[in-house]
């Protein structure tokens, strides 16, 4: 795979507002307070998987990062992002292993079903169908609220080559798992200080392939995960909007065999993933779920399951790094709010979701 995609520089700073990034850390910290080890999932690696691994090598507490990207493109740089911060802490080992693809067992069917049936959002069905994107807009997109049927049958189509994948991909893990001398997993790569930033952001993208890096370095223990999409066959748009779990199942199911103590969304299929943290119980007590961008309203059906009411942050317009994130031409949630006209100013509405499990709650 040619990639040709230029990558912007990772320099740790996570494109969200101070205040909000600051509760993330902040939960994190009190969770080292708590407990002898820190467990962290996040969907939608970046900038905020670089600063938490830098955090992770100044708390000094047992960490783990349990991180999870679908962009081919992405990953490679984000790896060398990664093992670069990893590297100012001490020396690292990195194992790289590469997936042929997940078996699916004929008994394991009625599960995966199951799992698409119960995660799916409804209401990003109807978005994708009517084209509108989001509800609500930011970027300078606004979103077409008018009736076209010939948009309509375009976006239909969209959804029918998808669900031929989706069939196609389950097809392939049916016959995968009926291949016993064929192994999941393909062979894996090490390697060790210095050479693992400099050189797995060559080996893969000369081997672009799912599988997962991980990173060992002093008390942490990172987990990066590249699990692509499907790409349906004569669509152009890689993922559709922000990307049904038919289209991600693979990302959203991502193997993983204990709770969190902090989870993060900030990626695609957010509808998806938050349901399946509150299915599967995957906070532990006590344990906090942050979703960035939390403004987007098709992500009520998800939030509707922690409670009848919900807590948000409102976002500044400054990031970490002192940079401004947005101005006056980016529409809604970028807004002028205040108790009285002249004490309105520049926020950024509603951006963080925060729930934290307590005991004696379902999730």
């Amino acid at each position: 795979m040619e990639m040709t995609m230029k990558i912007k520089p990772l320099d740790g700073a996570p494109f969200m507002s101070d205040n909000c990034w600051q509760a993330v850390l902040d939960a994190v910290r009190d969770r080292a307070k708590q407990k002898q080890s820190v467990r962290i999932l996040e969907w939608g690696s970046g900038n905020s998987t670089i600063h938490l691994a830098r955090l992770g090598g100044e708390i000094g507490t047992p960490f783990k990062i349990t991180s999870v990207e679908h962009e081919t493109r992405f990953f490679g740089h984000l790896a060398e992002s990664v093992l670069a911060a990893c590297a100012e802490k001490g020396t690292c080992e990195a194992v790289w292993q590469p997936l042929r693809g997940f078996s699916i067992p004929v008994s394991h069917i009625g599960n995966v079903s199951r799992d698409r049936r119960d995660l799916r959002g409804d209401s990003l069905t109807w978005q994708i169908m009517l084209g509108n994107k989001h509800f609500q807009y930011i970027d300078g997109f606004k979103p077409y609220f008018g009736f076209s049927p010939l948009k309509i049958i375009k976006n239909l189509v969209k959804l029918g080559l998808l669900e031929l994948s989706y069939r196609i991909w389950l097809g392939a893990g049916l016959a995968r798992s009926l291949g016993r001398e064929q192994k999941d997993r393909l062979g894996n790569i090490a390697w060790r200080g210095g050479e693992a930033q400099q050189n797995f952001l060559d080996y893969f993208q000369n081997n672009p392939a799912a599988g997962r890096l991980r990173i060992a370095c002093g008390n942490m223990d990172i987990y990066l995960w590249h699990l692509p999409g499907l790409r349906p066959p004569m669509m152009k748009d890689e993922i559709i909007l922000d990307g049904p779990i038919t289209q991600l199942q693979d990302y959203v199911m991502i193997p993983v065999d204990s709770q969190f103590d902090v989870i993060f969304i900030d990626g695609r299929a957010r509808i998806s993933c938050i349901k399946r943290v509150h299915r599967d119980t995957m906070l532990d007590t006590n344990g906090w779920l942050f979703v960035h961008d939390a403004f987007r309203s098709e992500m009520s059906e998800a939030f509707r399951l922690f409670g009848p009411a919900a807590t948000f942050l409102n976002g500044s317009n400054v990031m970490i790094n002192g940079k401004h994130r947005a101005d006056e031409r980016f529409g809604p949630p970028f807004i002028k709010a205040g108790n009285a006209l002249d004490a309105a100013r520049w926020e950024i509405a509603q951006e963080l979701f925060v729930y934290k499990r307590h005991e004696h709650t379902d999730s």
